[in-house]
């Protein structure tokens, strides 16, 4: 993607190009962080360890009953306790 200009105003703000806003996936209300390299000044996303692990992992296709979820966790423990057994 190209260079595009864009005009400080009095208070010292400038507009990011809605294309590269769309590309670094920044919306309104969004942090951003400032780094100056060189004769450059870089902007990029400032997300916390919060928001970047947020939603990684997908939700549950629907709702389990505390029985399902004991299900899975002894599942879980047995496939992890298998696994163990085998490594030795």
């Amino acid at each position: 993607m190209g260079a595009i200009k864009s005009v400080v105003t009095r208070k010292g703000q400038v507009t990011v190009p809605v294309e590269f806003r769309k590309r670094l996936g920044i919306q309104e209300g969004d942090s951003v962080e400032f780094t100056l390299e060189e004769d450059s000044l870089r902007l990029r996303p400032a997300r916390s360890r919060v928001d970047e692990s947020f939603q990684v992992v997908p939700p549950l296709p629907h709702k389990l009953s505390w029985k399902e979820v004991e299900q899975v966790a002894h599942e879980e423990h047995a496939q992890e306790a298998a696994r163990e057994g085998l490594e030795r």
